[in-house]
């Protein structure tokens, strides 16, 4: 008798319907969306904390050079005093003198012109501005060498401008100013030249207090100096209004491409260059002019500035204008404070 055989039916293999694909699929981005914004919050918040390290050490860099040389050095180092005639000045910002204090000394040797706030120009050439550095020879190489060093201790992590124009001068120049200082490095001299334009930048600039360089000024604000001026030689004792309660630096971007006719991804600042801005335009909206005359950043809703205290921290975007004027001024006779 035969035995007939048991078939056995394998149990079918399982799948997912279209639907059942197009819920999880729509299941995983509600989720992603719901990430994304915590990841790039947390992105932002590492790149202010690196932001405040970098322009604490700035100002920890100033505190030291005044404890070394007995004053703050110079915010820049622009006209002389009642603009003299003569050598061009050496138009190099504060950071040229900080160099030495961030353990970049190998770049401070490559600064030729002289830094020296007492006069104008280099001792031996006789060419002040540092662009146009001993032209004859072979050591203006050095200097337009070194002005495309990328700094990362002088720049925002989150700036988001690389442009190909430097803005190189201004000279912490305000309202009443007889002069603006403002140089184009590309128009100036870079046009077709073998270094390219491509600067160091920088997003961080000394206080020059709420009008800028007060020469000529007559405005109600002019007794509000900064630390950094132009060719100051300012004392820790000369702070009268307290270390705590006196910006020494403050935090800038550039502007996109598109400001008087500028080319490339947009205009920055470079390091090397006398950039420091007075107060007297915070809180103003309006014309790129402005904009670039203004303490501003990238990161959402606060500017980041160093106290001469040497601490960091932010300050809203919004803050009180007067109280942020006050702030800018060492010895005013007003005490105000954020805190």
């Amino acid at each position: 008798m035969d035995v007939p055989l048991v078939m056995k039916h394998l149990p079918k293999r399982a799948a997912f319907t279209l639907v059942e694909l197009l819920v999880v699929i729509a299941i995983i981005g509600v989720l992603v969306g719901l990430l994304l914004p915590a990841v790039q919050a947390a992105r932002e918040a590492a790149r202010r904390t690196q932001c405040i390290n970098n322009i604490k050490q700035i100002a920890l860099a100033a505190l030291t050079y005044e404890s070394t040389h007995g004053n703050f050095p110079p915010g820049m180092l622009e006209n002389g005093i009642n603009n003299e005639p003569g050598v061009e000045p050496q138009r190099l910002g504060v950071l040229c003198h900080l160099l030495p204090f961030i353990e970049m000394s190998n770049v401070a040797d490559l600064v030729e012109p002289s830094l020296s706030p007492d006069q104008l120009g280099d001792d031996n050439h006789g060419e002040g501005e540092w662009w146009e550095y001993d032209p004859l020879g072979n050591s203006e190489f050095n200097t337009r060498f070194v002005s495309q060093f990328k700094i990362p201790a002088f720049e925002c992590p989150s700036d988001t401008i690389e442009g190909v124009v430097a803005l190189v001068g201004m000279a912490g120049k305000g309202p009443n100013s007889t002069s603006s200082s403002t140089q184009w490095v590309n128009i100036r001299f870079f046009d077709n030249d073998e270094f390219g334009v491509s600067f160091g930048v920088k997003n961080y600039s000394g206080v020059a207090g709420v009008v800028g360089d007060i020469q000529g000024s007559k405005n109600v604000w002019s007794s509000h100096e900064g630390i950094l001026g132009n060719r100051t030689k300012t004392k820790f004792a000369n702070i009268s209004d307290g270390a705590s309660n006196t910006l020494l630096f403050g935090e800038i971007v550039g502007q996109n491409s598109g400001w008087l006719g500028a080319g490339g991804n947009g205009v920055v600042y470079s390091w090397i260059g006398t950039v420091n801005l007075p107060m007297w335009y915070w809180g103003s909206e309006g014309s790129s002019t402005i904009e670039l005359r203004s303490f501003n950043s990238n990161h959402p809703g606060a500017v980041i500035f160093a106290r001469a205290d040497g601490s960091a921290g932010t300050v809203p975007e919004d803050a009180d204008t007067t109280t942020m004027r006050n702030l800018s001024g060492m010895g005013d006779g007003t005490s105000a404070s954020l805190d």
